[in-house]
């Protein structure tokens, strides 16, 4: 029962945002339905009609926003596995930055392999605060929702990106090691990247984005292990 509620608990701390969102948008939705449906009990069909229009589309966005937890969830078992296979690489972290859901699944992975501090100093160097919550694709342009791109990064993580991680992480540490399995966190037994042909040169390239004025503890250097109890 113990290791249920930790694990229930580690679920939502990994996309606390979506959760909250979802259940909102749930509760406004059934309040709206019991409008439409004392409305319509009224004999105002019309009112009723309007009522339940809202009152589906919030349902809608409470069961995208749940949905959208389960994908972080997702994540964050995903770059755990590889934070604890690889150590810590900035490059793993990179392409999640981007969004406040997915910072989160990020910062706990990386706390519970032992490099929390890492992460938010990273995260910190990049400017994202905690006020910081909407994705920045939505920021420059708020239709974003809408695109199909932006639906598949934040319902089907590491589909196409998590092979390129694995590959860059893997390129930081000082001995290679087999490819991780960015879906099951399992080790491919042969080894070898699926990510498409890149050099050697363009693997070890840095692209951390840190700004200057941000002193990165020094323990955070590419490959390094975390205390994994």
């Amino acid at each position: 029962m113990t290791a249920r509620l930790r694990h229930m608990g580690r679920f939502i701390r990994a996309a606390p945002w979506p959760y909250m969102t979802g259940l909102a948008s749930l509760l406004l939705a059934c309040a709206l339905a019991g409008l439409g449906l004392t409305h319509l009990a009224q004999t105002n069909p019309a009112r009723a009609v309007v009522l339940g229009g809202w009152g589906a589309g919030w349902l809608v966005v409470g069961l995208f926003a749940m949905a959208d937890g389960v994908s972080r969830y997702r994540e964050y078992q995903r770059i755990k596995a590889m934070l604890l296979r690889f150590g810590y690489s900035e490059r793993i972290l990179e392409p999640l930055a981007r969004s406040r859901c997915q910072r989160d699944a990020a910062l706990l992975a990386a706390r519970e392999a032992g490099h929390g501090d890492c992460a938010r100093a990273y995260f910190t160097a990049l400017g994202y605060r905690w006020y910081h919550i909407l994705p920045d694709s939505v920021m420059r342009n708020p239709l974003a929702f809408l695109r199909p791109s932006f639906l598949r990064s934040s319902f089907l993580p590491g589909k196409k990106g998590g092979r390129r991680e694995a590959a860059d992480a893997k390129a930081t540490t000082p001995a290679a090691a087999p490819e991780l399995s960015v879906h099951t966190g399992h080790l491919r037994p042969d080894g070898v990247a699926r990510h498409g042909k890149q050099t050697e040169t363009q693997l070890s390239t840095p692209r951390s984005r840190c700004l200057p004025s941000v002193q990165m503890p020094s323990e955070c250097a590419p490959g390094t292990e975390g205390s994994h109890a």
